[in-house]
């Protein structure tokens, strides 16, 4: 009987105590694994702070896998910062620009590849 009292409270308090119930057996710390994943996930923006020498940037720095976000470097470390809608960032003025001056590859070559049909092939 004792077994099923020690589970009925780890199920009660387990969760509010930050703890997660896999099995029966296996009683894991949630809090461990979620800053785990945050550390996994802040090794990888704080990649983008530096240069192809290994120098440490510092400021604004274009995030590779999305025109619409950059990546801030300071001396804290790294954080990945969102442009506001609409707009997309410059890595010439390190500033979110409008589209058409942001010279984003990914948005030019969502806007310059556009399906033409020759007119004298368009059957009216």
């Amino acid at each position: 009987m004792a077994p099923v009292y020690v589970l009925v409270l780890c199920l009660l308090f387990g969760q509010s105590m930050g703890y997660i119930l896999n099995d029966v057996t296996n009683l894991e710390n949630s809090a461990e694994q979620k800053w785990k994943s945050i550390q996994k996930y802040t090794e990888d923006i704080s990649s983008f702070c530096k240069d192809e020498d290994g120098q440490q940037l510092e400021g604004p720095v274009q995030y590779k896998d999305d025109c619409s976000k950059f990546v801030f470097c300071g001396p804290s470390g790294a954080s990945l910062m969102n442009c506001v809608e609409g707009l997309l960032f410059n890595n010439e003025t390190l500033n979110c620009d409008y589209p058409r001056d942001a010279h984003c590859y990914e948005y030019e070559s969502k806007v310059l590849t556009k399906l033409v049909i020759p007119a004298d092939e368009i059957q009216w």
